[in-house]
């Protein structure tokens, strides 16, 4: 189905083949939607941010880009990457990000925000999973046992 239809699919957006499951391409979609969805909004919330403190979305918007782009990198800061690989490892050390570091500095950006009068849904819900992770035991793992509580609703 995929080759008959995929010049019209071209035109849209690069086609690639994830099986003969064809659910499996909306779940991949779906999941891409989530990654874009809650980082334009946190990119909203942090432009709001930066708006209360007198900085323009155009003076802030290169370190924002810089930010994106690191996370999707291979270095240091490529935390797409190490996540997926130590959720696919089972392990989520945390020698230099303890989820207990992460839930606390969280709690500052919920903090800032309200303090800067703006709008906290999803800052406090991404806390909110935060604190229970470090609720479950899980304080002194890295940022990636998270997917643990996500796993468990």
């Amino acid at each position: 189905m995929l080759d008959r239809h995929a010049a019209t699919l071209e035109a849209l957006s690069e086609v690639t083949y994830v099986g003969a499951d064809q659910g499996l391409a909306m779940t991949y979609y779906q999941a891409q939607l989530m990654i874009f969805f809650t980082g334009l909004t946190t990119f909203m919330h942090a432009l709001a941010l930066m708006r209360a403190a007198g900085v323009s979305p155009e003076e802030f918007l290169p370190f924002a880009q810089e930010t994106f782009t690191q996370l999707g990198s291979d270095g240091p800061m490529g935390f797409a990457k190490i996540i997926a690989t130590e959720v696919a490892a089972g392990v989520h050390p945390g020698e230099d990000n303890t989820m207990q570091m992460q839930a606390i500095g969280m709690g500052h950006v919920v903090e800032t925000l309200e303090e800067a009068g703006l709008e906290t849904t999803v800052p406090r819900a991404v806390h909110a999973l935060f604190d229970r992770a470090v609720a479950e035991g899980r304080g002194d793992e890295g940022i990636s046992t998270v997917i643990q509580s996500i796993r468990k609703p």
